[in-house]
C-alpha cells in the first residue's frame, strides 16, 4: 500500500513541477530560524483527505508498468455450429484387389428339391457314312501244305489307316504215322507278301492221332510290316497263307486242309488310326 502511494505522489510531483502554476512559498518555523520546505515525495505528507483548494493535474502518459501475473484460465466457449459438407474425393484405384476373406461358417441347409427328370440315355454311336471293307470267300477245300491259300486284293483309301483283317473257315492239321509223331502247322496273314508287324496268326499242334477239323477265327489290325514299311493307300494284296512253325521249323506240317465242306473267308476293313 505504501509502494502504491508513493507511487502515486511521485506522480503528482512529477506533474506539478512541469506545470506553469506559481512558485510554493518557504515556510518558517515560529520557533526557529530556519526555513523549511515541504517534502512532497515523503508519504507522510500524503493525505487522503480533500484540499482546501482542487488540485490542478497534468495530463500525461505514465511509464509502462511491470507485466502481471496470467490470469486463471476462463470458461470453456459454447460449441460451434456444423461446418458444410465437403465435395467428393476424386476416384480411387481399381486395379488393386486385396487378400482372400476368411472362410465363413456353415449355411444353413436347404430345403428339399423338387424331383428331377429322368436321366436321358446318350445317343448311340453314329458309323461312319462311308466305311471301306471287303470280304473275299471260297467254298472249294484246299490241301496245299505250303503258301497261299486264300487272295484278296483291297483298294486303300488313305495312308494313315490301319487294317484290320480276319479269317473265319475250318482247318486241320493231321500225323502221318509213317513219317512222324508230332507235327505244327501255321496259317497267318500276309501284306503284299511282307508279315504284319507283329504277326497275325495262329497255330495247331497235334502230338496224338486223330483226323479232326476244327473251326478257326484268326484276325488283327495291321499298319506296318515286317520291313517297318507303312502300308500305304492304294492296291494292297492280302493272302492268307499256310507254312512250318517258328520253334518246330524242323518238324512236317502233318496233313493239313482247309474248309472241309464250310465257307472259308477272309474280311477287310479300313479302319482309322488307332489313338496314341
Amino acid at each position: 500500500m505504501k509502494f502504491t502511494l508513493f507511487f502515486i505522489s511521485a506522480l503528482a510531483f512529477f506533474c506539478l513541477s512541469s506545470s506553469e502554476s506559481p512558485p510554493q512559498k518557504k515556510s518558517q518555523d515560529p520557533d526557529s530560524d530556519t526555513i523549511t520546505e515541504p517534502v512532497l515525495m515523503d508519504p507522510e505528507y500524503i493525505t487522503t483527505e480533500p484540499a482546501s483548494k482542487p488540485t490542478e493535474y497534468c495530463k500525461c502518459v505514465g511509464e509502462k508498468g511491470e507485466m502481471g501475473e496470467p490470469g486463471i484460465d476462463g470458461q470453456n466457449g459454447t460449441h460451434g455450429s456444423d461446418g458444410s459438407p465437403g465435395a467428393p474425393g476424386t476416384a480411387g484405384p481399381t486395379d488393386l484387389r486385396g487378400p482372400p476373406g476368411a472362410m465363413g461358417g456353415q449355411g444353413v441347409k436347404g430345403e428339399k428339391g423338387e424331383p428331377g427328370m429322368q436321366p436321358r440315355m446318350p445317343p448311340p454311336p453314329r458309323h461312319p457314312r462311308h466305311v471301306n471293307w471287303k470280304q473275299c470267300t471260297t467254298t472249294e477245300g484246299s490241301d496245299e501244305q505250303n503258301g497261299v491259300l486264300l487272295s484278296c486284293p483291297f483298294n486303300k483309301h488313305r495312308s494313315e489307316s490301319a487294317l484290320h483283317v480276319e479269317f473265319g473257315g475250318t482247318l486241320r492239321t493231321m500225323l502221318n504215322t509213317l513219317v512222324h509223331n508230332v507235327v505244327c502247322a501255321r496259317w497267318y496273314f500276309t501284306f503284299d507278301g511282307e508279315e504284319c508287324q507283329p504277326p497275325i496268326d495262329g497255330v495247331v499242334f497235334e502230338g496224338q492221332r486223330g483226323n479232326s477239323h476244327y473251326p478257326h477265327q484268326i484276325g488283327g489290325f495291321c499298319q506296318k510290316t515286317m520291313a517297318d514299311q507303312d502300308i500305304t493307300k492304294g492296291m494292297v494284296n492280302i493272302e492268307f497263307r499256310i507254312g512250318n512253325c517258328h520253334h518246330y521249323s524242323r518238324r512236317e506240317k502233318g496233313i493239313t486242309y482247309l474248309g472241309l465242306d464250310s465257307v472259308s473267308r477272309v474280311i477287310i476293313t479300313e479302319m482309322p488310326p488307332p489313338q496314341k
